[in-house]
């Protein structure tokens, strides 16, 4: 086992395909950016691989090895899971790397699971791809994506599976996510836990600014326009409060995705906004994530309707920042904040959701005591160092520190290819 002082400094490899700031933000991206930070603050070494935009580099970065040799287009995710493994097997030997994380969407860890099983690994839970590509569906479809997946989906689905059932740890930021997955029969090791995603804000100091007296209200929907983030849902919450509160502006902040072949979300929500209320509706679009908290501190407050989330970095980021929150988003994003004291949690339901917004906009001493609280939240519990720390007793928990073989890394690249056999035993 790994020693369990805690000043024992441990090699830590933390594999996700997007990492800021070469190839975008994401959730994932997002978690290993503070978990890194929070690691390195408590001594360790950690080395992220990670995607790449235009050219792989190998460079420092915080006192972080940011290995960007991942190729993330034109493979599918097996071959993108066998690439993974040699990469990572080469770092491993020329490294000392003891343990490693992955996330287990995508099923990025499965083929290195398969070659090395005695190698210590805990997976992450982010949100299966099953689950996402049910809460993308139209509600009559939503149970036959449970169900049925299109081939491409279901080898992912199939890798998810196998990487979670040959990890030494399984770790979820929610616990509606773990209990999730054990109802849907997934293959959860004994040691499965709930460890919250962590985060660490940005660099200086930002505060949402109480409106003035008699300024238009301003209500931020953080996150892409999808089925899954709930844009279905908001022409009749718009509409419900424009009834009590016609000033109010609403400002979308989040990439825009098709609703069919012909008609975006964002196109098909100002279709079903009144010509007259359009004006109202500030659609921004994907924004630059260093740009985020000055959006932040211009809104009043912000709403969430997600079918489900996991632990949702939007609602985090709104709450580090001070601004007070109405979150219907269904699944874990109840557990970021207790009802009425850091948010309010509302069913996900369009009438409960503006009651709720409603409520902010008229109570400026509500507005204030949420979003003080709910910063005082984020800025202890998911603090980088807490969950770092948390995080060292399970990897001390996956077992000894890790090695392998001295030539695997030149015995696996050469069957790299994809027509190679290292196909892994999946059931279908």
């Amino acid at each position: 086992m790994l020693a369990p002082n805690a000043v024992t400094q441990m090699h830590v490899a933390l594999v996700t395909p997007v990492y800021p700031p070469d190839n975008g933000w994401g959730g994932i991206g997002t978690y290993v950016y503070h978990l890194a930070r929070g690691l390195a603050g408590l001594g360790h070494r950690v080395t992220i691989l990670c995607g790449y935009r235009s050219e792989p580099a190998v460079r420092e970065e915080e006192g972080l090895r940011v290995v960007r040799r991942i190729r993330t287009e034109g493979l599918t995710s097996h071959e993108r899971s066998r690439q993974i493994a040699t990469l990572l097997e080469d770092e491993i030997s020329g490294q000392g790397i003891e343990v490693v994380e992955f996330g287990e969407y995508g099923g990025d860890g499965a083929v290195f699971q398969e070659r090395h099983p005695a190698f210590p690994v805990v997976v992450k839970l982010h949100c299966p791809t099953r689950l996402c590509a049910a809460g993308e569906a139209p509600a009559w479809q939503a149970w036959l994506r449970r169900c049925y997946l299109p081939a491409g989906l279901r080898q992912m689905d199939q890798l998810e599976r196998a990487s979670i059932a040959r990890a030494r740890v399984v770790l979820s930021p929610s616990h509606w996510l773990l209990e999730t997955l054990r109802g849907l029969g997934w293959p959860l090791p004994a040691p499965a836990a709930v460890v919250r995603n962590p985060f660490g804000g940005w660099t200086g100091t930002v505060a949402a600014t109480p409106p003035v007296a008699g300024e238009t209200p301003s209500v931020l929907v953080l996150g892409r326009l999808a089925r899954l983030k709930g844009v279905d849902l908001l022409p009749e919450i718009f509409r419900r409060v424009w009834r009590r509160r016609p000033d109010a502006r609403f400002d979308l902040v989040g990439q825009d995705t098709w609703r069919t072949s012909r008609e975006s979300w964002g196109q098909w929500l100002m279709r079903r906004t009144d010509r007259a209320r359009r004006a109202q509706l500030n659609v921004l679009g994907g924004v630059p994530y260093a740009e985020v908290p000055g959006v932040l501190a211009r809104q009043t407050a912000a709403l969430f309707a997600s079918r489900w989330e996991n632990l949702p970095y939007a609602v985090m980021e709104c709450m580090w920042a001070g601004l007070p929150c109405v979150v219907g988003s269904g699944g874990g994003a109840h557990e970021l904040g207790e009802h009425e004291v850091e948010v309010l949690n509302t069913a996900r339901d369009p009438g409960a959701i503006a009651s709720a917004i409603l409520c902010l906009l008229e109570d400026g001493g509500l507005r204030r005591r949420l979003g003080e609280a709910a910063q005082a939240r984020v800025s202890s519990e998911f603090a980088p160092g807490r969950i770092a720390r948390a995080m060292e007793a399970h990897y001390r928990n996956a077992g000894a520190a890790g090695s392998l073989p001295a030539d695997t890394a030149g015995r696996q690249r050469a069957s790299d290819s994809p027509s190679g056999s290292l196909q892994p035993q999946l059931s279908s």
